[in-house]
């Protein structure tokens, strides 16, 4: 995190704001800088904030070092060699403290929200044999408690529901200013036990350490150690998802955190609800399973969520055509691939997928409606889309846009 913020001040690509700043005010003031990055010094005497890390695709290829990004993460990922080593270390030097989250600059982002959440904490959790890191909000209940939103059948929400079976807490920690390459791989969509492996392709090598829980995780600025409570539920929500909406209130599981690990002047990630950075870290670690599913489909040369589809609803997808029939498996690859997809848009190679206008043309220039597309109704959707029905199901739409002479 340190190196990536250096490298930044290095380049002039970071706002830095030295006032003391109110918890709940950190947006008002972020917005009056677009999607710049931001680096807060002083949120309530309580330590730094930085926002908008990734905020752009520019800026994320530039942090994982990858130019071609979607084809070298899928070669990462499906084109496995011996991934660098993971070696377990000692724990470096981080002050250890009794649980009090009160003492960390947590941000509550807008008005409506019910407190203030933990939004860019990466959760690493263990049970059986298995280890998992993601992603998930948390909202402050107390000096100890987070309730924290859990996703059927995401790894996290499985492994915890095997531990509550078994009448067990779920040990975690959750790491808080971790390197963007273990960010990244902890929000992709790997298999089961892979995160890890991923983390170490991306960076070159990953280095470990056992909490007292068990837990073994990698260096973070902030680090929280606990468990996620057996028969334990509380009120979560609402909280604003990418598209600008609010989700609903839940019942979720509560996580008790037992120790606090900090480095000495710890920079808190924090990630913005409905930002461009929010966005990004939803929806684009689906690129390359999406572009592995379609390759076994079509000669796909690239593919792309778009901005508008809020990088996670409108797919396109780019390919070099030899049969009629591959613009339409193409998208039913797609579709397999990601369930929360909406639409997806098959266009030829010569046509630049992240220029919206060549898109459009495509359309408006071989797309006839009565011939060109594929309408699938009643299927699972994302419960972000506003339209799914109240059984959670949908209808989407794949548009042949390609060439198909006169």
């Amino acid at each position: 995190m340190r190196d990536t913020i250096e490298r930044l001040r290095t380049n002039k690509d970071i706002i830095e704001i030295k006032d003391e700043i109110r918890y709940d005010k950190v947006v008002d003031i972020a917005n009056r800088y677009g999607n710049k990055t931001i680096l807060f010094h002083n949120i309530e005497k309580k330590g730094k904030v930085l926002v908008n890390l990734i905020n752009s695709m520019d800026r994320l290829s530039l942090l994982l070092k990858k130019e071609r990004f979607t084809k070298e993460i899928h070669n990462i990922l499906f084109k496995r060699g011996d991934a660098p080593k993971i070696r377990k270390i000692d724990m470096p030097y981080l002050k250890k403290k009794p649980a009090n989250l009160i003492d960390l600059p947590i941000l509550k982002y807008f008005p409506a929200d019910p407190g203030r959440y933990i939004t860019g904490g990466v959760v690493v959790s263990e049970y059986g044999g298995i280890r998992n890191a993601s992603v998930h909000r948390m909202l402050l209940l107390d000096e100890k408690r987070l309730a924290i939103r859990l996703v059927a059948p995401r790894h996290t929400y499985t492994l915890f529901n095997n531990a509550e079976s078994d009448g067990k807490d779920l040990p975690v920690a959750v790491l808080i200013g971790v390197d963007p390459s273990f960010l990244f791989a902890a929000c992709s969509r790997v298999p089961s036990n892979e995160e890890y492996r991923f983390a170490s392709s991306l960076k070159g090598g990953l280095e470990i350490f056992e909490l007292e829980n068990g837990v073994c995780v990698p260096e973070a600025e902030i680090i929280l150690e606990g468990f996620i409570k057996n028969g334990q539920r509380a009120k979560e929500g609402p909280f604003l998802d990418i598209t600008g909406k609010y989700d609903v209130v839940r019942n979720e599981p509560v996580l008790e955190v037992t120790n606090m690990y900090i480095k000495d002047d710890p920079i808190y990630h924090a990630i913005i609800p409905a930002s461009i950075e929010h966005k990004l870290l939803m929806g684009i670690p689906y690129l390359p399973i999406i572009y592995n599913a379609c390759l076994n489909a079509a000669d796909v040369k690239n593919v792309y969520l778009t901005e508008g589809g809020f990088h996670y609803f409108n797919l396109i997808v780019q390919i070099k055509k030899h049969t009629e029939g591959d613009p339409k498996n193409a998208i039913m690859a797609a579709f397999s691939a990601d369930t929360s997809l909406k639409n997806v848009i098959v266009v030829d190679e010569d046509v630049d997928i992240y220029d919206m206008k060549k898109v459009e043309e495509a359309i408006s220039l071989w797309v006839r409606w009565d011939r060109d597309i594929l309408l699938i109704n009643n299927v699972r959707g994302s419960s972000l889309d506003p339209t799914q029905s109240s059984n959670g199901t949908t209808s989407k739409l794949g548009i042949d846009a390609t060439n198909k002479g006169s």
